[in-house]
């Protein structure tokens, strides 16, 4: 493979004062192409949406690979989100939804404010590892919950085997202040100052390890709906409270935070 045709990491350090806002521009303003993603059903706002015909590709290893290869694709130089219509039971998002507003619930209870990196402390309410809580708390919905199909395709076509998966809760209250735009790894909340001071592999090779984007519909629900969707996530509660916020890759709790909060995610 030549130079020429070689992809290219990027090397050096960053810096703001050669910022190209056009290059970013040119960036953002493509357009995803149906044809590159032959097992897509449609586009939808630019996002690749998944359907029959991926499930039927993934039932043999062969083309399992080739699908995977895909998404993979997809996530790293197209759109870098896709949608999966169909891949959650509606039932099991709502018993979910359930025991972690109890969870939040008896969390308050102890008097511990635990909210999120933006709004002040109390006014959103944060459950730090979800996954774990939701084990202990009640096994039947953890399980019902995360042994899905589609969360473990995607998840090995972007980590392969032996990932971890992690998930937190967190509820934007009425009138709590919204998240600001950032990148979920760990350069993604440093200052300017401190992100400088990485090389630029470092910012192009991190959130390739460490966590892969996708959004899991459940039966009937309107892919149209992707501007009020912040994947992957649930519904919206009464009062406009947000449901059931989950990740996959690898994400740290706070040393602030409510001691019983402090789990590491087992590997699935």
């Amino acid at each position: 493979m030549s130079t020429e045709t070689r992809p290219q990491i990027p090397t050096g350090w960053y810096d703001p004062a050669v910022c190209d806002l056009q290059e970013l521009a040119d960036l953002v303003e493509q357009t995803t192409e149906p044809s590159e993603y032959p097992h897509a059903e449609e586009v939808v706002q630019g996002v690749l949406v998944y359907g029959a015909a991926l499930r039927e590709a993934v039932a043999e290893p062969q083309t399992r690979r080739t699908a995977q290869a895909e998404l993979a694709r997809a996530l790293a130089e197209g759109p870098g989100i896709v949608l999966f219509r169909g891949a959650v039971v509606g039932d099991a998002v709502d018993a979910a939804s359930a025991v972690f507003t109890r969870l939040i619930d008896e969390q308050r209870g102890r008097g511990y404010a635990s909210g999120d990196h933006f709004a002040k402390p109390g006014a959103n309410d944060r459950l730090w590892g979800a996954l774990d809580k939701l084990a202990v708390a009640d096994p039947e919905v953890f399980a019902a919950y995360y042994s899905n199909d589609v969360l473990a395709l995607v998840s090995e076509a972007w980590l392969g085997p032996r990932y971890q998966v992690t998930s937190q809760v967190n509820v934007v209250n009425p009138g709590g202040e919204a998240q600001v735009a950032h990148r979920d790894y760990h350069l993604g909340f440093m200052d300017l100052d401190q992100a400088q001071s990485y090389p630029a592999q470092a910012h192009a090779l991190s959130p390739a390890r460490d966590r892969c984007l996708a959004s899991l519909q459940p039966d009937g629900a309107d892919p149209r709906a992707l501007p009020e969707h912040r994947p992957p996530r649930g519904s919206r509660e009464p009062g406009g409270k947000e449901r059931c916020t989950s990740g996959v890759g690898r994400q740290h709790a706070d040393s602030g935070t409510d001691p019983a909060e402090r789990l590491w995610c087992p590997a699935l």
